[in-house]
């Protein structure tokens, strides 16, 4: 067995370089799991590698294996602060994997598979419908957002979202600015592609054993959602989403921090 002297000359060097890859390395694994306490003292967990592999099966499962592809989530130490401080003040508690490529025309068919198709309303179809929406916000090249929020069944049942109701998309704009200036944040709505997918994932995990046409398996079985980050650029006219008759005391917007992912 050498001597101390004699090991210290034939251990491996590690080059600067490959120290800072190992540094990168364990930073990347700290960060893989995001925590904290929500307003109800209650824990939340999100294992970002778990929340990668169970939004690939999803959307494997709605057909799309072929055109999804979930890369690695890495978020830098400031976004995970971030995700953790909205989580103590109770704006998020779920986050989901968008992809921007997919197009409205390819999702909705899925998204909405089993129930009523998404309804059209005629200043939706006026303003150019799913295809005008697809030109302004379709990535086109795989691109993937991660996009945290809010899982809750209505409005009415979370007090943050709660305060939304009866706000227009104008006062809901004003709103997000003085609640991220007094927060210093950067709380937005969401875009229809969000709700389409965070809804018809609500409707997989909530009360699987009824009729998937049941309302209690719907997301806004009591009211409609602005979707304030699908604006028709012509019109200025903004989406919304519902699952009950329209009510504009009943209107209000789902929130949510999104990231766009790097490769």
């Amino acid at each position: 067995m050498p001597l101390d002297s004699e090991f210290e000359k034939i251990k491996p060097k590690l080059t600067l370089e490959q120290l800072k890859e190992i540094a990168d390395l364990t930073e990347k694994k700290e960060q893989e799991i995001i925590k904290a306490k929500n307003p109800e003292n209650q824990e939340i967990e999100m294992n970002l590698e778990s929340e990668r592999q169970y939004w690939q099966k999803f959307y494997e499962n709605h057909n799309f294996k072929d055109k999804v592809d979930i890369p690695e989530i890495h978020l830098k130490e400031e976004q995970i602060k971030e995700i953790q401080t909205l989580i103590e003040q109770g704006f998020v508690d779920k986050c989901a994997v968008i992809p921007d490529h997919l197009t409205y025309a390819e999702l909705e068919p899925e998204m909405s598979k089993g129930y009523e198709e998404t309804y059209q309303g005629s200043n939706f179809k006026q303003d150019g419908s799913f295809a005008t929406l697809d030109e302004q916000e379709q990535a086109k090249q795989p691109a993937y957002r991660l996009v945290f929020y809010k899982k809750v069944q209505n409005l009415e049942d979370d007090k943050i979202l709660k305060q939304t109701r009866g706000k227009s998309p104008d006062e809901m704009d004003e709103y997000l600015k003085e609640t991220n200036k007094k927060l210093n944040t950067d709380i937005q709505g969401i875009s229809l592609k969000d709700y389409l997918i965070t809804q018809r994932e609500f409707t997989e995990t909530t009360n699987p054993d009824k009729n998937i046409q049941d309302k209690s398996r719907h997301m806004d079985e009591a009211g409609w959602n602005w979707c304030l980050k699908s604006r028709f650029k012509k019109s200025g006219r903004v989406v919304d989403a519902n699952d009950s008759s329209n009510s504009y005391s009943n209107n209000g917007s789902r929130l949510s921090r999104s990231f766009v992912m790097e490769k």
